[in-house]
């Protein structure tokens, strides 16, 4: 029995295929540099917690998806570092310098870096098993 699909699916769901791949290299270009602005910008204490929260939440959950394709627990080092040393700057406890905002850009520079590492992992270990998209 042959089956058939709808051309208007198919044809969305073939652009969705294609702008995800974009829309995630752009994101992880900017994502970096994000991290490391948001805490020198000064959008005041409650707008650095909502930033460091999302970006919490964000890696943790990305690290704990690729980490399960790639199985290495080390991935979690530099984001647990990420996050301490940008909470203890939020906190006042940590300074650079005298500047808590370059221990909070420090740590969001770390935090991203763990989870752009954790990602390469787990391309280069999908692509070693032949199942390689790009």
């Amino acid at each position: 029995m042959q089956s058939t699909t709808n051309p208007a699916q198919s044809s969305s769901w073939d652009r969705l295929v294609a702008i995800l791949p974009a829309a995630c290299a752009i994101h992880c270009i900017l994502t970096p540099f994000v991290a490391v602005a948001v805490p020198v910008v000064a959008f005041g204490p409650a707008g650095e917690w909502v930033a460091f929260t999302i970006s919490a939440v964000l890696a943790v959950w990305a690290v704990r998806t690729t980490a399960r394709v790639h199985g290495l627990a080390v991935v979690w080092l530099p984001v647990a570092m990420g996050l301490v040393l940008w909470a203890t700057s939020l906190l006042g406890l940590a300074s650079i310098r005298g500047e808590p905002e370059w221990a909070a850009g420090l740590g969001g520079l770390i935090l991203a870096a763990g989870v752009v590492w954790s990602s390469r992992l787990r391309h280069r270990r999908v692509c070693s098993s032949g199942r390689c998209m790009v």
